[in-house]
């Protein structure tokens, strides 16, 4: 009878396994920023093109924006019309985004999670990206470099020395960082805190 029972449940776990979709791209990466989780969100979702830019993006594209509110989207323009890169799935104030979307993978979905984490020397950021679908091999190999590039070289520069690597080298772009930027100088105080 054990034996039996046995079987059946490696049968299950075979067919469980089967049907289970591995993801094509699985990346984890933990990144200790120096600034407060505060300032790393704003960052990351007031001044998406100060880090993100080439290649990440595509050849045409111009600029970035990203609504980081709750069903918003992250597009990336071009001069004569753009595309969406993912919509905000997961948002908590300061510490937490979700963002799902085609991620330039053409025929796939590709979920971005950054989560923040305050400790002693500023913010500990998990970052994870995972995308499903038909994925080339080459491009999916391609993607584990290219999120430590974005996240634990650019983003991780423009918290620290304000050092700008995406596509909005010149400046944000963000209405929000834009206006708020545009207060800060009539206050007399230069660029906004972050």
């Amino acid at each position: 009878m054990s034996a039996g029972f046995a079987s059946s449940l490696l049968r299950l776990q075979d067919r469980v396994e089967a049907e289970v979709e591995k993801p094509a791209i699985d990346v984890a990466l933990d990144v200790t920023i120096a600034g407060a989780p505060s300032r790393v969100f704003a960052a990351l979702t007031e001044d998406i093109g100060g880090w993100w830019g080439y290649p990440a993006v595509d050849s045409r594209a111009l600029s970035l924006e990203l609504d980081a509110s709750l069903g918003g989207n992250f597009v990336e323009h071009w001069d004569d019309g753009g595309q969406l890169i993912a919509t905000v799935t997961g948002r908590s104030a300061d510490n937490h985004l979700t963002m799902t979307g085609p991620f330039h993978l053409g025929l796939a979905v590709g979920l971005a999670a950054f989560d923040l984490e305050e400790i002693a020397d500023g913010t500990l950021l998990h970052f994870t990206f995972r995308a499903f679908g038909d994925i080339d091999p080459a491009k999916a190999e391609g993607f584990g470099s290219g999120w430590n590039e974005l996240v634990a070289t650019r983003l991780k520069a423009l918290v620290e020395t304000g050092t700008r690597m995406g596509i909005d080298s010149d400046g944000p772009t963000n209405v929000h960082a834009i206006e708020e930027a545009t207060r800060a100088s009539r206050r007399g105080g230069g660029a906004p805190d972050r």
